[in-house]
């Protein structure tokens, strides 16, 4: 009866498909309270052909597939699809199915994008899954094509997580070409006005405090993203001096384990003034 237009009393149309799908409304309505409430409740459809705008014909396929087989065939291309289906008529077998073969496709090249379409329909299993791929692969994950394209917003919880398979100078070079390819999407100069405010308070979950001195003096400073009002202080902090202008505070590292904060020396005024800094330039 899949797709048949046989006793068909209910048609499905969606965007950018000339593609019509057959259904009957009992079939869909025993699976689906959704569609029981929409076919039978006292605001019943009326209308023999349903416009879907928020699917395509792919996903839209596979989805009514599986109201009739309880089967249906998940694909890269389909199952964001079949999951916003699934949600939208609550149909919590297939969201669980679409789950676990989200799980079995996740690489370094679509992790990123699976995590964004989790948290958008709030798919909080899926976004577990996601979150611990990228843990564990998070070299892999940074240096994909896809991780230029992300939100701020998930540059911003990938900031947040404390345990990252990635040194923190790497997790910076990161986000700071995905900051020089969100200017050129966007046919803006990557200037450090501009990176930042792409970047946003994001940039103050970076650890540099986790560097050492060499690192940050190599990747940081000289990447003119800080002004030198803000690398002073980081600079004193390395050298065991405290100050309130520093906007930088955690200095674990990120891991599996539960680091220790790293120890600052403690110099005296004589070995600090006869101690060579790097020159910078602020915009």
């Amino acid at each position: 009866m899949f797709n048949n237009s046989d006793m068909s009393d209910i048609s499905f149309t969606c965007e950018d498909s000339h593609q019509t799908f057959y259904a009957h409304k009992y079939v869909l309505a025993t699976s689906s309270a959704v569609f029981k409430a929409m076919f039978y409740g006292d605001l019943a459809e009326k209308n023999s052909v349903l416009h879907l705008s928020d699917t395509d014909e792919k996903g839209l396929e596979e989805f009514l597939r599986f109201l009739y087989t309880d089967e249906c065939n998940l694909t890269t291309d389909n199952v964001v699809s079949v999951i916003n289906l699934s949600k939208k008529y609550i149909v919590p077998s297939l969201t669980e199915k679409c789950v676990k073969a989200v799980e079995r496709m996740l690489k370094a090249e679509n992790v990123m994008s699976f995590l964004e379409q989790a948290t958008h329909f709030d798919e909080r299993k899926l976004q577990t899954s996601c979150l611990k791929f990228i843990k564990s692969n998070t070299k892999q994950v940074v240096a994909s094509e896809h991780f230029n394209n992300i939100s701020q917003k998930t540059l911003a919880s990938l900031l947040k997580l404390d345990c990252l398979d990635i040194s923190e100078v790497e997790l910076f070079q990161a986000v700071l070409k995905w900051s020089d390819f969100q200017c050129s999407k966007k046919d803006m100069d990557a200037t450090r006005e501009n990176r930042r405010s792409l970047i946003g308070d994001a940039i103050y979950d970076l650890r540099f405090l986790a560097m050492n001195e060499k690192e940050f003096a190599k990747n940081v400073a000289t990447s003119e993203l800080l002004t030198s009002e803000e690398i002073v202080p980081i600079y004193n902090k390395f050298n065991g001096i405290e100050s309130p202008d520093l906007k930088w505070k955690i200095s674990e590292k990120r891991g599996y384990n539960t680091p220790k904060p790293r120890a600052f020396p403690e110099r005296s005024a004589a070995q600090l003034a006869n101690m060579p800094y790097v020159t910078y330039n602020s915009r």
